[in-house]
């Protein structure tokens, strides 16, 4: 048996093990950096991907309804809470 005093060859020494765990800590901080942006990059694609689905159902939905804007591309409330265009003619009552 090796005297108290002597660490065992295969041990290794403070240093190493500072050293060690210096790099583990790098690496781990180097990927919840990368998990956080790509957390954050799903998140801008979703928000974007949330918009443009609110945009396509919106104008599906126009469609749908027949609202078309033409060229004056005003729709407005009328007095009774009619939906109408204006046009050459004036404001026309669409329903």
């Amino acid at each position: 048996m090796p005297p108290p005093s002597r660490a065992h060859p295969c041990t290794p020494s403070r240093a190493d093990k500072e050293a060690a765990a210096a790099a583990l800590a790098k690496n781990q901080a180097a990927q919840w950096a990368a998990q956080a942006a790509l957390r954050s990059t799903e998140a801008k694609v979703a928000h974007l991907a949330a918009i443009e689905a609110r945009r396509t159902t919106l104008a599906r939905m126009q469609r749908a309804a027949g609202v078309n804007c033409g060229s004056a591309g005003k729709w407005v409330e009328g007095r009774r809470g009619c939906i109408t265009r204006w046009s050459r003619l004036g404001a026309r009552r669409l329903g």
